[in-house]
């Protein structure tokens, strides 16, 4: 409770006239007086509270006035403007204003009685903005704001992370593994969404346009049925699945990030989360050509029609929606402007930070893989020109040359990428075709090491998300092919190959 003036009046005087005794041989007048006095009034407005924009805030305030002549009014002393159900009684009710982050509504109540000075009290109302972000930056619900669209079990699903607990050396995330992306479409959003293969929905128009503001999983044209998790015409039909809530996923980081000592490659599954709690992918569809184990698919080369505006998808028995790289939407709820080095998109599973794209204002970073140039007497590519029949015998130092494996495609062959229909197998389509230059990396500034990341500035080691000069989404898109560090070994595994 804010206290505000609060008057309390003393016992009133009493005033006594003259003493006179009647009867029991006592005489005198019986004009014995007592004036009457009135009581002043007392007034707490009630407890603080704490709610998220759009709750029904209840006020609970006691006001004692032993005469009942006291008149109250409720007043409004500071912050965003609020609506009471009434102005004149103890307990009015009304709904937390749609804030835009943590403001303070302040009440006061008035008791007067005509006679004594008035009474009052305040009381604050902290609003918050449904949602919060720590200062480790994850976007927490602290209001059990939903989903506008998508449904589990009948009901709409929680947004964004459910909570965050440090316990020893770790801390745990627990997630639906659903955002609350409101998109506003950008040319950059414009062109994924416009890109999109007409084959990967079951019929529609596409209906947006630059400048219109959508939800996730809001209808945007096509027609693609999820049937009861909502989320019509946002997700093709194309995809591996329809996203469904994950039901308190729980990751655990290492509060303590520490530089592995051991080669930790990451493998599919969640290899990290954003810190909306959308879990992050390496850069595998977990398929290979012709099912074989060798010349494994690069997501981005044969998924991307299978993808909604933000690049994400849900794949597995699962159904877990996430993404495999930067996106748009997701660098729109994190407020990146491009004018300075980027704040934290999320965390790798060995603790380290994930920033978006850039490196300072209007600089993006540089990654240091390469695709291979298969052409006739290249030093990466194989014997014959054009052909994939040569493997680097450790794609990060290209010095130790290459082993021959059971042959891919041809860079002339047209060959089916999956949700994208078919095209030309050009190199940078596989993990095999991209190798790490370490003379890239020497440069230093804004160029990436092997695991994606740097140190400068005092940041410390973090990741970054990786794009060409338009924005687009480049090898090996956020970190990895291995981590830098060591994972905790109870969410996240090691593997010994990238597969």
């Amino acid at each position: 409770m804010r206290l505000g003036r609060l008057t309390k009046t003393g016992l009133g005087l009493v005033a006594l006239g003259a003493a006179s005794c009647s009867g029991g041989g006592s005489s005198g007048s019986d004009n014995d007086t007592t004036t009457p006095t009135n009581t002043a009034p007392t007034v707490n407005a009630g407890a603080d509270q704490n709610v998220a924009e759009g709750a029904t805030v209840q006020l609970n305030a006691t006001v004692t006035d032993a005469d009942g002549d006291a008149t109250l009014t409720w007043s409004q002393i500071s912050g965003p403007n609020v609506q009471l159900s009434s102005t004149s009684a103890e307990d009015p009710s009304f709904t937390a204003p749609d804030v835009g982050a943590m403001e303070d509504v302040v009440l006061r109540l008035t008791a007067d009685d005509g006679t004594n000075a008035a009474a009052t009290d305040d009381v604050s109302i902290t609003i918050t903005d449904g949602t919060t972000t720590d200062a480790s930056g994850w976007i927490l619900n602290v209001s059990g704001e939903t989903s506008d669209y998508m449904m589990d079990g009948g009901g709409f699903v929680e947004v964004n992370v459910q909570s965050v607990t440090t316990n020893g050396g770790a801390t745990t995330i627990v997630t639906n593994g659903i955002p609350n992306y409101t998109v506003s479409i950008t040319q950059e959003a414009l062109d994924v969404y416009e890109n999109k293969r007409a084959a990967a929905f079951s019929g529609g128009v596409g209906v947006l346009n630059l400048g219109d503001t959508v939800e996730w999983g809001e209808d945007v044209g096509y027609s693609a049925d999820c049937g009861a998790t909502g989320g019509d015409g946002w997700w093709p039909d194309g995809g591996a699945a329809c996203p469904e809530s994950q039901n308190g996923l729980s990751l655990s980081f290492p509060n303590t990030p520490t530089p592995t000592a051991t080669e930790c490659e990451t493998g599919l599954g969640p290899v990290g989360l954003w810190v909306n709690g959308v879990p992050i992918y390496n850069w595998s569809d977990a398929t290979s050509y012709q099912n074989e184990g060798v010349w494994n698919q690069y997501a981005i080369a044969f998924r991307t029609g299978g993808m909604d505006l933000c690049y994400g998808h849900a794949g597995g028995a699962n159904g877990q929606y996430h993404h495999h790289n930067y996106n748009a939407c997701l660098r729109q709820a994190v407020g990146d402007e491009g004018d300075t080095h980027s704040p934290i998109y999320g965390y790798a599973g060995d603790g380290y930070p994930i920033h978006g794209p850039y490196h300072a204002a209007g600089e993006l970073t540089e990654s240091c893989w390469t695709a291979r140039d298969y052409s006739a007497g290249s030093a990466t590519g194989c014997a014959a020109a054009g052909e994939r029949t040569c493997i680097f015998v450790d794609e990060e130092d290209i010095s130790q040359g290459v082993q021959t494996v059971t042959a891919g495609p041809s860079t002339s062959d047209t060959i089916n990428f999956a949700d994208n229909g078919n095209g030309d197998a050009v190199a940078g389509i596989y993990y095999e075709d991209f190798y790490y230059e370490a003379s890239c990396t020497a440069q230093g500034d804004k160029y990436l090491d092997e695991h994606n990341g740097h140190d400068h500035d005092g940041l410390g080691y973090h990741y970054h998300t990786s794009v060409d000069a338009d924005l687009a989404p480049v090898f090996p898109l956020v970190h990895g092919p291995d981590y830098f560090g060591d994972v905790d070994a109870g969410s996240f595994n090691c593997f010994g190959t990238n597969f």
